[in-house]
């Protein structure tokens, strides 16, 4: 089972060696609001990033 308080990316040093990087995860939840059928959701969500030179993944 994956823990998600532990999770780590493999960045490739060179051929057969790795840098094992620990990754940060955060979860967005969206609101529950209730719409009608067809209508559009959605929600707005602020990401500050604090330090220059590191790699970020939304998914």
């Amino acid at each position: 089972m994956e823990n998600i308080k532990a999770e780590f990316s493999l960045e490739t040093v060179s051929d057969g060696v790795w840098n094992l990087i620990p990754v940060e995860v955060k979860r967005f939840e969206h609101k529950l609001i209730i719409r009608q059928p067809g209508e559009p959701v959605w929600s707005t969500f602020n990401l500050n990033i604090l330090i220059k030179g590191d790699h970020y993944n939304l998914f």
